[in-house]
């Protein structure tokens, strides 16, 4: 039982690590943290911690670089009065990964809340804020909230967790069998028990037959 009991523990240690392995990081809007944009008189630090812009382009410092090949989970909360693009650049402004464009993801107007992967394809350092094209400006975007996860990351952990959680159940029944007798010794140890009861019988009523006669 207290086997049972580490290990139902051990279980716990482990979910609760990968919820914290697999926790977002929050970019910052500061306008410290800006990268393209920095300068442009149209952003504007709002006192709740959002951003405004109405400048072509701005772009946010990534806490880390994305590799190429891995791919990140943005989470955008915000306004915006028409369209844009959003992907991940290099220092030099380089495109690094797909594109994602609000219009052609049931957006015009307004309040948006999305999530959406982007897959960088060389080494990416910053996230960009685009117009619709490359001749329009962006119309009155605020951000007020920007997380990026690294899937790869989710993804290994989820693994590891499987993994872990598979021995983890092993273990558990191992602990089970040796505590409890298997099926084939608890028939044994019965039939044994009742051949001896039989024997026994066998005994008292030959030694009655030996006394009647």
């Amino acid at each position: 039982m207290k086997k049972v009991l580490s290990l139902a523990l051990a279980l716990s240690i482990v979910v609760f690590g990968s919820s914290l392995a697999a926790s977002a990081a929050e970019i910052s809007l500061a306008t410290d943290n800006l990268g393209r944009g920095a300068g442009d008189s149209t952003v504007v630090a709002n006192d709740d911690g959002s951003i405004t812009t109405a400048t072509s382009n701005i772009s946010f410092y990534l806490p880390e670089a994305v590799k190429a090949g891995e791919t990140v989970t943005v989470t955008m909360k915000g306004s915006s009065d028409g369209d844009f693009r959003v992907w991940l650049i290099d220092v030099n402004e380089v495109t690094n990964s797909n594109i994602y464009q609000m219009s052609q993801n049931d957006f015009t107007s307004g309040d948006f809340d999305k999530t959406f992967d982007l897959t960088a394809t060389a080494e990416a350092t910053e996230i960009f804020f685009k117009a619709p094209s490359w001749d329009a400006k962006i119309n009155n975007l605020t951000i007020s909230e920007l997380t990026v996860t690294s899937k790869e990351g989710e993804e290994v952990v989820a693994d590891d967790e499987a993994e872990e959680a598979d021995a983890v159940e092993a273990d558990v029944v191992e602990a089970e069998a040796t505590e409890l007798p298997k099926t084939g010794e608890t028939s044994n140890a019965v039939l044994y028990m009742a051949l001896m009861g039989l024997a026994a019988v066998g005994i008292v009523v030959s030694k009655k037959k030996l006394v009647k006669e």
